[in-house]
C-alpha cells in the first residue's frame, strides 16, 4: 500500500484514494500527486491522511499488505520504518542548500546519514555543482544510485490520435505546475520540440476554464501548435474544454545499477 499526507486537498482526516481497483473520488479530495499515484497503478491501495500512523493503521486494517510505501516522509519520524530512500535533484543549486525559508532544506546536510539509499535523480542532466553534489553524497557514507529520466508522449493520458505525433520542430508551449519545472524542459529538449514559451504555474495549482483560455489566448497569438505538459498536470486539464492539442509527457526512470538497488529493495524484512 502507499501512505501519502495529500498535501493541498480539499478533504480532512484518512481517505482511501483507491482500493487498487477503483479510485473514488476526484484530485481535488485526495491531492494531485496520490490521485496520479492512482491512476498510475493497479492492485495497490493508497490512503492520505496527515497522520501518518492512524492513515498507517486504516490501512494494515483493511487490506493485506506486506509493505507500505510512506511517500515523502523522511522528516515523519514519529513513524519507525525499515528503510528510508533519500532523494537529491541533480539540477538543484548549491546557493539553495540552506534551511527552509532560506532555501530548500527541511533539515541539516548531516541528516543525510540517516537515509539507508541516496539515490541522485535526473543524472543524465549537467549541473553546474557537480562536484559539490557528488562530495555531499560521498560524505553521507551509505549505499547510493543515480537514476536518468527520459522523456516520452504518455500512452496512458494523451489522447490516442496523438500517440504517434513526431514532435520535431512543432511549434510548443510548456504548461507545469510542478516542482521543478526546469528539468521538465531540459527533458522535452531532447525530443527536439521548438519551445515558444514555458508557462510554470506553483506547484500543485489547479487549472480552470478561465486560466485555460487565457492559456489558449497566448497559443493563438505566438502561432502554437502543440502544447506539452507533464501527467500531473493532466488530470487538472483533463475535464476542462480545450482545442489547442495538448500531449502529455511521460517519465521513465533508469537506474545506473538497478541490479544492487533492486537488492537491497528485496532484503527489507
Amino acid at each position: 500500500g502507499i501512505l501519502s499526507r495529500g498535501y493541498k486537498r480539499e478533504s480532512k482526516g484518512t481517505k482511501l484514494v483507491t482500493d487498487g481497483v477503483e479510485i473514488l473520488n476526484d484530485f481535488k479530495h485526495y491531492g494531485d500527486e496520490p490521485y496520479l499515484m492512482a491512476k498510475k497503478t493497479k492492485n495497490i491501495p493508497i490512503v492520505v491522511d496527515k497522520n501518518r500512523f492512524r492513515g498507517g493503521e486504516y490501512l494494515i486494517n483493511h487490506f493485506n499488505l506486506d509493505l507500505i510505501i510512506l511517500d515523502d516522509g523522511y522528516q515523519h519520524r514519529s513513524l519507525k520504518r525499515n528503510l528510508d530512500i533519500l532523494l537529491i535533484n541533480n539540477l538543484d543549486k548549491k546557493k539553495n542548500y540552506k534551511l527552509f525559508p532560506l532555501g530548500n532544506l527541511r533539515e541539516p546536510l548531516k541528516n543525510l546519514k540517516r537515509a539507508d539509499i541516496i539515490v541522485k535523480t535526473k543524472s543524465n542532466f549537467e549541473s553546474n555543482d557537480q562536484a559539490y553534489f557528488d562530495s555531499v553524497i560521498k560524505s553521507a557514507q551509505v549505499d547510493n544510485f543515480s537514476c536518468e529520466f527520459e522523456t516520452s508522449i504518455s500512452d496512458r493520458f494523451t489522447k490516442p490520435q496523438f500517440l504517434k505525433t513526431d514532435l520535431t520542430k512543432k511549434r510548443s508551449l510548456i504548461v507545469t505546475a510542478i516542482g521543478d519545472p526546469l528539468s521538465f524542459k531540459k527533458s522535452v529538449s531532447f525530443m527536439k520540440c521548438k519551445i515558444v514559451k514555458q508557462l510554470n504555474f506553483k506547484d500543485h495549482s489547479n487549472y480552470n476554464q478561465s486560466k485555460w483560455n487565457n492559456i489558449e489566448a497566448l497559443c493563438l497569438k505566438l502561432n502554437v501548435e502543440l502544447i506539452l505538459t507533464t501527467e500531473k498536470d493532466w488530470i487538472k486539464i483533463e475535464n476542462l474544454k480545450t482545442k489547442v492539442p495538448i500531449i502529455v509527457l511521460g517519465l521513465k526512470i533508469g537506474f545506473n545499477n538497478s541490479g544492487a538497488f533492486y537488492t537491497i529493495l528485496k532484503s527489507i524484512n
